[in-house]
């Protein structure tokens, strides 16, 4: 059969069909193929290809749905091999790791892309488990996951990893990952979850991609939970453990919980776990909760921990979250939670929360916005805090970020601190500092709606980009620092060119175009109800949303 390209393909109208793929001559592995009929998953006794005779052809999806499947599609896609457009509905996979849905490993050249998964069930005994992939060296795009779960449990020799868009990924790439009602865990020692990836190495030329580097980009998770209860293990929104020389951007959540209950075990929205890791940037984190109980368990939106890290974190914005550790030794922060190992090129920059919480209340735990556990406090920088609590039981609190720091209406420790953003105040009562639940309607379609672009409704809306944000990560860095105005330290000119390019990337202007942004938007709304708005509905007691400082005047000035 020919298309209107004149291309050859084989049509694959049956699971029949699917199953000769690699066991009939007329059906090669190195084939090109399309999907073309529903497929019974429940008749395929095993994968396409195997380890040492990888499918290296393409399978297309132009029709139907691949249902009830019980073990990965393809075992190995391995040279240019192609999965895309595939869609997958009802499975169930429990085995010994690598597992997933589309391939249980991608190799170097391959490439998995635009499939869409509901409800499945994916659990990998010792290994990884993915949705995506499993092992992954090649590359992943655009997963769309709907009410489907990872898990890595005992089982194995090796320490599991659990992710939607890849269990492990090797210095390959994973971006447009999408979750919704999904759940990604670990139960074994020293393993990770995530949703974009669980575990995440770069780095190493000898291994996978060659260019020794690896990416994870545009991860989005909507009403999502990622939970880990391993000793030394990781769980993360964007990638649960990286290590080495790679990049986390552009992480999403919005309504997710991250938990981590095991010793020595991290938990992040953008990243769990750090370990010699380079950049984590434009992570933005909606009505969430991220949660460390273990003996130093730290816990973070942007980064949640790290051990021995050359680690920065750029661009985190976090409204309506709460962040908390309760084990002993265990800082929670926004921007990271404890980021320490002794290296003065570290850098947490560009952190924004609103209406936030942040608690530690184990012994030796510290909280704050910017960094909760951090060496070198002078590394911080542009630090914003609105309408927010810091509270530490028995370690330091407090909002780090220079003497330049924007701190409005924020209490730390039960004390409210000195404003350092004259004339906040007076519109605190009228205004609010967040994203408004609505824009994200009940009844999700990850095929209709584009969840980083709802988030980010309220900069469209106000005109600033008269089309849609960039998807894509820049292919090179800029190395000149971008002008801005308004809070600025000299701390700033020393910021790496890592950290610098993660501001390039507009994190510095997103903080600035949301508040004009909330600004514009609920004064349009007030009435003589002031001071009414859908997140402050409800909130009763002394939530942060609620507080206001003595002597507040409900009026709003005229800024325009």
């Amino acid at each position: 059969t020919a298309d209107d390209n004149s291309d050859r393909w084989i049509a694959v109208p049956d699971a029949a069909t699917l199953g000769k793929i690699g066991h009939d001559p007329d059906y090669p592995l190195n084939g090109t193929y399309r999907q073309t009929g529903d497929i019974d998953g429940s008749q395929l006794d095993q994968p396409i290809g195997n380890d040492t005779h990888p499918f290296t052809g393409s399978l297309r999806g132009e029709n139907g749905t691949i249902g009830n499947l019980s073990h990965c599609l393809v075992q190995t896609l391995g040279a240019e091999g192609l999965i895309d457009g595939l869609s997958f509905n009802g499975v169930f996979i429990r085995d010994n790791g690598p597992v997933a849905v589309a391939a249980c490993t991608i190799e170097d050249e391959a490439m998995v892309r635009n499939i869409r998964v509901k409800n499945a069930h994916v659990e990998a005994l010792g290994d990884s488990a993915g949705i995506a992939g499993g092992n992954v060296l090649g590359t992943v795009l655009n997963t769309t996951a709907v009410n489907c779960t990872v898990a890595a449990s005992a089982g194995g020799e090796c320490a599991g990893s659990a992710g939607i868009g890849a269990g492990f990924l090797y210095n390959g790439t994973v971006v447009g990952t999408t979750a919704v009602n999904c759940t990604s865990a670990n139960y074994e020692y020293s393993g990770a979850a995530g949703i974009g990836a669980g575990r995440f190495i770069a780095g190493f030329k000898a291994v996978g991609r060659r260019d020794g580097h690896g990416t994870v980009a545009n991860t989005t998770a909507v009403n999502c939970k990622v939970e880990n209860s391993a000793r030394y293990g990781s769980a993360g929104i964007g990638v649960g453990t990286a290590l080495n020389h790679g990049t986390i951007a552009h992480t999403t959540a919005v309504d997710c919980s991250v938990e981590n209950t095991g010793d020595y075990g991290d938990a992040g929205i953008g990243l769990g776990n750090a370990v010699f890791f380079d950049m984590v940037a434009n992570t933005t984190a909606v009505n969430c909760t991220v949660a460390a109980s273990g003996l130093r368990g730290n816990a973070g939106i942007g980064a949640g921990g790290g051990r021995f890290p050359l680690a920065n974190v750029a661009n985190t914005t976090a409204a309506n979250c709460t962040v908390t550790t309760s084990g002993p030794g265990g800082s929670a922060g926004i921007g990271a939670g404890m980021i320490g190992g002794g290296f003065e090129s570290e850098k947490i920059v560009g952190t924004t929360a609103l209406n936030c919480t942040v608690t530690s209340s184990g012994k030796s735990a510290d909280a704050a916005i910017g960094a909760g556990g951090f060496p070198y406090y002078d590394n911080i920088a542009c630090t914003t805090a609105i309408n927010c609590e810091v509270d530490s039981q028995y370690g330091d609190a407090g909002v780090m970020g220079g003497p330049e720091a924007g701190i409005c209406n924020v209490r730390v420790n039960g004390d409210w601190q000195n404003n350092t953003n004259l004339g906040c105040h007076p519109w605190l009562d009228n205004s609010v500092a967040g994203i408004d639940p609505g824009l994200l309607p009940p009844n999700y379609r990850p095929d209709v709606y584009n969840f980083t672009a709802l988030a980010n409704n309220q900069i469209q809306r106000c005109g600033f980009f008269p089309t849609a944000m960039p998807t894509t990560i820049p292919t090179t860095i800029p190395t000149t620092p971008p002008t801005t105005s308004g809070k600025s330290s000299s701390r700033d000119v020393n910021l790496n060119q890592a950290a610098l390019a993660a501001i390039a990337l507009g994190g510095v202007l997103l903080v600035l175009v949301v508040g004009l942004c909330i600004f514009r938007y609920y004064r349009n709304r007030a009435s003589p109800a002031a001071g009414y708005s859908p997140i402050l509905a409800g909130s009763t007691g002394d939530n942060p949303v609620n507080r206001s400082p003595e002597g507040s005047v409900n009026s709003l000035p005229d800024i325009a």
